[in-house]
C-alpha cells in the first residue's frame, strides 16, 4: 500500500522548493525531474518529503516501510534517521549504490520498530556523475492491516474565496483519481466573512 508520494513543488499547491528538497545551485528541477551535477545532493529532509516514524508508530500498525526511486545514473542513495530533539542528531540507517543508464527502480526496506526516539526518515541522492536524474518515489508498507480512518478537512476562511475554491477543487480531483479514499474525507468551510458561494464548491 502506498503511503505517500516524494514530491516536487506545485505552483498549484505550493512552489517554495525548501518545502520538498534541499540542494545546491547545480540542482535543476526540469519539470517533474531533478537534474543533479556529479558531487551534489538532493536531500529530502522537508515538509512534505520525510517521514515521519514516530507518528506512523504510535498512529498506525505500519511496522516496515519500502521507500521506491526511479533514477537514472549513478548515484549513492543514503537513508537518514533524524532524532527530534534539541541536538537533533542525525543517523545512517543504510547506503545503497545505483548506476544504469535507463530510468530503473531502487527499493529499499527499513524496519521503523528499531528506532525508538521520536523523529524522521529521508533519503538523500548524491550524484556520481553529471545529469543524474531523480524521476519519482514514494513511501509504500507491505502492511495490510490498516485503521479504517475518516479525515475532516476543516477551512477557516475570511475573504479568501479564490484560494478556497481552488483548494477544494484540487481535494476533489484527487478523490476523482482516488476513489477508493472518497468516503474518508469530508470538508468543513467555515466562512468568517459570509463571501463564499457553497455552489462553487
Amino acid at each position: 500500500m502506498k503511503l505517500f508520494d516524494i514530491t516536487l513543488p506545485d505552483n498549484n499547491i505550493c512552489s517554495y522548493n525548501s518545502l520538498y528538497y534541499r540542494a545546491s545551485q547545480k540542482v535543476q528541477r526540469l519539470e517533474n525531474t531533478l537534474i543533479i551535477s556529479k558531487n551534489q545532493k538532493a536531500s529530502f529532509d522537508t515538509y512534505f518529503n520525510c517521514f515521519s516514524a514516530s507518528k506512523y508508530l504510535k498512529h498506525t500498525n505500519v511496522k516496515q516501510i519500502g521507500i521506491s526511486l526511479t533514477l537514472k545514473g549513478n548515484f549513492e542513495i543514503n537513508l537518514y534517521f533524524v532524532e527530534v530533539s534539541k541536538s537533533s542528531q542525525k543517523k545512517l540507517l543504510s547506503s545503497t549504490s545505483f548506476n544504469s543508464i535507463n530510468y530503473d527502480e531502487v527499493v529499499i526496506f527499513q524496519d521503523i520498530t528499531m528506532l525508538t526516539q521520536q523523529g524522521y526518515i529521508y533519503i538523500e541522492l548524491i550524484s556520481k556523475e553529471d545529469e543524474s536524474v531523480f524521476y519519482k518515489g514514494n513511501y509504500f508498507t507491505k502492511n495490510t492491516k490498516y485503521h479504517d480512518t475518516k479525515i475532516a478537512l476543516i477551512f477557516c476562511t475570511y475573504r479568501r474565496e479564490d484560494y478556497l475554491y481552488r483548494n477544494v477543487a484540487n481535494i476533489k480531483e484527487y478523490l476523482l483519481q482516488n476513489p477508493e479514499l472518497s468516503d474518508k474525507f469530508c470538508i468543513i468551510v467555515i466562512d468568517n466573512g459570509n463571501t463564499i458561494n457553497a455552489d462553487m464548491l
